[in-house]
């Protein structure tokens, strides 16, 4: 009886297995076809909504992986695929992945079409060890900046006030990782950073209109939107504060560095630049928040903001008010204010 039982279930599983035969060999025809619908509603997205971030990522791609300049030739690895920052598969998904996307495609455009920059501008001459970064400020302009001597970004950490230390700063300032590039390339590591986190929060407030769609159904949606911005917005006082901090602190102990990094014009003019970007887009943020509160107030939907949070009916969100306020204010001292001024005098 027990010897018949076994033969049945042997049966039954082979029954099952060869059932499931067609599935396991469609199975990676199917990821493929899934991996591809992702990717291309990341690419409609980008281009119905932000294009400048859709051609950053669009030239990224595009560059090549080898480079000739002078008699040094230069191979990069594999760019890798798009999904690797996409956390998930649904339209939220994706949208609510785009400012990391662009924020990581955007180090490498600095890191790696700068290459092709110098390929196509021979008027550079490039010596083999030097290193340069292209900062993208958008479809139209890019600014190459060639690297003067720096020191690792953690040695600040004994001039940051406890208080002003946020949320990023074990990860960029101290402990940090020393193979960070905000620690290898110094000043221009939190350039890189600063600009990064620019056009990732860029792509989150181009997505207005994408959000303010779903938000006339559900106003709760706006929450949505607010989160996205507020997780990156205020890391323009962030790295305006590291960056100045790293300067007054070059100034006071290694006045050669700081020297060399004033005396570089294209440092001076991508900071200005970024700065004013950054300052501009933020402006526009608070715009678009209090015309979404105008909106609700208008629908008698409930909602409230303070330092920490902000709400719709009894949903709530992150809001990080205190410490962009705590950091604003800090910069308006007269010892940044000084060193404003010398940059810009240093762009001239």
């Amino acid at each position: 009886m027990d010897h018949r039982i076994n033969r049945c279930q042997h049966l039954i599983a082979l029954i099952f297995l060869i059932a499931l035969l067609p599935l396991f060999l469609i199975w990676p025809t199917l990821v493929s076809s899934n991996e591809q619908n992702v990717e291309a509603r990341v690419w409609y997205f980008l281009q119905k909504y932000s294009p400048n971030s859709y051609y950053l990522v669009e030239q990224y791609l595009k560059s090549p992986r080898a480079f000739q300049l002078g008699r040094v030739t230069i191979n990069l690895g594999e760019k890798g695929s798009l999904l690797r920052y996409i956390d998930g598969t649904s339209d939220s998904d994706i949208v609510g992945s785009l400012n990391t996307l662009v924020h990581e495609v955007c180090h490498g455009y600095t890191r790696t079409v700068v290459y092709q920059y110098l390929q196509q501008n021979p008027n550079i001459f490039y010596n083999f060890g030097s290193k340069y970064l292209l900062y993208y400020i958008d479809s139209l302009r890019s600014i190459l900046v060639p690297q003067t001597p720096v020191f690792p970004t953690k040695e600040i950490h004994r001039v940051v006030p406890k208080p002003l230390r946020s949320l990023r700063y074990e990860t960029y300032i101290f402990p940090s990782s020393a193979a960070l590039g905000a620690q290898v390339d110094g000043i221009y590591g939190l350039l890189d950073e600063w600009n990064a986190y620019y056009h990732g929060t860029r792509t989150d407030i181009d997505l207005f209109d994408y959000y303010a769609e779903k938000a006339q159904k559900k106003p709760s949606y706006w929450l949505e939107f607010f989160s996205a911005v507020n997780g990156t917005y205020y890391a323009h006082v962030e790295f305006k504060f590291y960056t100045l901090k790293y300067l007054m602190l070059a100034r006071e102990e290694y006045p050669q560095i700081y020297d060399q990094i004033l005396a570089n014009k294209k440092f001076a003019a991508a900071f200005l630049t970024i700065d004013g970007k950054f300052t501009d887009l933020i402006d526009q943020y608070f715009k678009l928040k209090s015309k979404v509160f105008a909106e609700l107030r208008e629908r008698n939907i409930e909602f409230s903001e303070d330092e920490d949070y902000v709400y719709i009916g009894n949903a709530g969100r992150g809001n990080f008010l205190k410490i962009y306020n705590q950091l604003s204010e800090e910069l308006n001292k007269p010892d940044y204010q000084e060193m404003l001024s010398i940059i810009r005098s240093a762009a001239e």
